[in-house]
């Protein structure tokens, strides 16, 4: 769809990571903040917006910790926040909102980091099982959908293998 402008979205964002690397063990602690500008005036005059101008802002923070480098454990908090519109959110949010929280963890497990089996000594893998617990999903905790759908239901266990070449 043409003839009503163009849309701007602009990005600001603040990253940090604090690392220590041992011998046997490592830490890690590494924290996100970006905050996002839309201009949706195209999209307004569309009708695929109801605002003109939306904000949105996601905080990550995370925290891993490897063992003998070996064996890892990683939690995390996460928090998206921004602005309600019905037209943007609204065909999956009954509240309108992208406002979204909750908590990761996962634990790894890295078998060949001393070196790889002799057959192939430069194999890298890691097994890991993450779980993601949502407080809140789309602007709150219960019902966010409208039909009964809680926060809760996109909670998600995660299980891989990781293979770097």
């Amino acid at each position: 769809m043409t003839g009503a402008g163009t849309d701007h979205v602009t990005d600001v964002g603040f990253d940090t990571q604090y690392e220590f690397l041992g011998a046997r063990d490592s830490f890690s602690l590494q924290s996100r903040y970006i905050l996002e500008y839309q201009d949706l005036s195209a999209s307004q005059a569309l009708g695929l917006s109801s605002n003109s101008f939306n904000t949105l802002r996601t905080f990550h923070i995370k925290g891993t910790y490897y063992y003998k480098q070996m064996i890892g454990f990683t939690a995390g908090y996460f928090n998206i926040q921004g602005s309600s519109d019905p037209l943007v959110y609204g065909n999956v949010s009954a509240n309108n909102s992208p406002n979204s929280g909750g908590w990761t963890v996962e634990l790894d497990y890295i078998p060949f980091n001393y070196g790889g089996p002799a057959f192939w000594p430069w194999l890298n893998v890691k097994f890991g099982l993450q779980y993601i617990r949502y407080n809140k999903f789309d602007g709150a905790s219960t019902n966010f959908d409208g039909l009964g759908t809680n926060a809760s239901a996109n909670n998600t266990l995660f299980l891989f293998a990781w293979f770097a070449f």
